[in-house]
């Protein structure tokens, strides 16, 4: 079968090694950047692919894709950018569901998806199997590309369950999924220069439940409520006590038990609703409900102790922390990331916005941000709402002068935190670079007092 693969990124060469594999015509691998971020390791480790970097794509007449049988797409590229028809259209997690029915696994797949807490969610899940004695990963957007999670079990033995981290442009050219279970997490404005609007951002979102035996659906967002479900239909709330998964004083309960807040790790207690989702995902385990799993539940969620990029102090200069939320890749979650933080804070924000609204972004910055400064490609709309609730403001071309400046404005004792609310596309090669530039700019700075470095 003839194949082509559109982008040359992490995923893109995940996707052409494994339609490599498959024999028969190696793939064609393409990217309209001259010099795409794996094309040497594509070079070195899969000479029998030709690849074309340079290629304007989305130029490319409905003639020039028909010598192909099969299009796989990177999840950056947009299904609207090719002109060929939808059924010849895949990506990484549709050509996952393929290989995953003809592999015969017996690993139970836990689907996560939503705008927010996927890979937090993931993340506990795979932690709450793996206390309980089960070998189990966290793959997918999290980090580790789906095909490239499926080639490493193909060669080390397949593990007992896998919490698998979806994103909407996965799901988006996925025809099927199947899992024990799949949840949606939220739904909120994201990506929607891409998907046009958030009702067909939602309708995508919602296409996880389609093949899941079970479905855990948040009870407390309108949007997800609403979708449709096959499988058996299990709810969590923090607010409502008739959900099968709920907080209540100050506890987490369902499945006829309850876990204390109180006795969870930091990082548990600020994401309660990662916390339940998690709960309920892993309690469609047959391994689950007994004694032993309580209390290595209990155990889990005490130990948990969040992840990279996400709400991280990093260093400190000067009597000023430098907290590291690079993962905040949208509104929300910056929002989330100005809720939890109590020091004087100025922001460093921007990026590739995304056809966002930043109003919720500049109502939460009110009273709790001293300074801002904005980088990146929607910079200045990112100011205007900020300056419009009263924050001041500055621009940056760079991450370092954006640092510099944050520096400069923050007073001791308070703390710089990068909780960008965009995505890290325009000005680097993901939110962990965006990170490591923060990093390395606030190690450049000059001391101003007692320094005590965190990380």
């Amino acid at each position: 079968m003839s194949a082509l693969v559109v982008g040359m990124g992490a995923s893109g060469f995940s996707i052409a090694a494994h339609l490599a594999s498959l024999g028969g015509s190696p793939p064609v691998a393409v990217d309209s950047r001259k010099a795409p971020p794996m094309a040497q390791q594509m070079a070195q480790q899969l000479p029998q692919v030709k690849t074309m970097t340079g290629a304007k794509f989305e130029e490319w007449g409905a003639d020039k894709f028909a010598e192909y049988e099969r299009i796989a797409l990177s999840p950056g590229v947009a299904p609207q950018q090719i002109n060929a028809p939808k059924e010849r259209i895949i990506g990484d997690a549709g050509l996952f569901a393929e290989a995953w029915q003809d592999a015969g696994a017996k690993t139970k797949l836990l689907a996560v998806t939503g705008t927010n807490g996927k890979s937090a969610t993931v993340s506990i899940a795979r932690d709450l199997c793996r206390a309980a004695g089960m070998r189990a990963d966290a793959v997918g957007n999290i980090g580790e590309p789906l095909l490239d999670a499926l080639a490493r079990w193909q060669r080390e033995g397949f593990p007992d369950a896998a919490a698998l981290e979806l994103s909407s442009f996965q799901l988006e050219t996925a025809p099927s999924f199947e899992s024990r279970a799949a949840a949606v997490l939220n739904v909120d404005d994201d990506h929607l220069d891409r998907h046009g609007d958030i009702g067909e951002y939602a309708n995508i979102k919602a296409r996880i439940y389609e093949g899941a035996q079970h479905c855990i659906v948040n009870a407390d967002d309108g949007r997800v409520s609403e979708m449709k479900t096959k499988g058996g239909r299990v709810l969590f709330s923090l607010n409502d006590a008739r959900a099968d998964w709920c907080l209540q004083d100050g506890k987490v309960c369902g499945g006829g038990e309850s876990y204390s807040l109180a006795e969870m790790s930091e990082a548990s207690r600020a994401q309660p609703a990662n916390v339940l989702a998690a709960l309920a995902l892993t309690a469609t385990l047959e391994e689950a409900g007994n004694e032993s799993w309580r209390q290595t539940t209990r155990a889990a969620l005490a130990e948990f102790e969040g992840l990279p990029h996400r709400r991280r102090e990093v260093l400190r200069r000067g009597g000023v922390a430098f907290i590291d939320d690079s993962k905040a890749t949208n509104v929300r979650a910056a929002c989330f990331a100005l809720q939890a933080q109590k020091s004087p804070l100025v922001l460093i924000a921007g990026g590739d916005g995304k056809g966002q609204d930043f109003a919720p972004l500049a109502k939460a910055a009110r009273g709790k941000v001293v300074f801002a400064v904005l980088i990146g490609k929607d910079a200045k709309k990112v100011q205007k709402a900020l300056q419009e609730s009263g924050v001041k403001t500055a621009t940056a071309a760079d991450m370092q002068g954006a640092v510099d400046i944050a520096y400069s404005e923050c007073p001791p004792g308070g703390a710089v935190l990068l909780s960008p609310a965009c995505s890290s596309l325009d000005m680097f090669a993901d939110y962990r670079a965006r990170a490591a530039a923060f990093v390395e700019a606030a190690r450049r700075l000059p001391e101003r007092g007692e320094d005590n470095a965190a990380a």
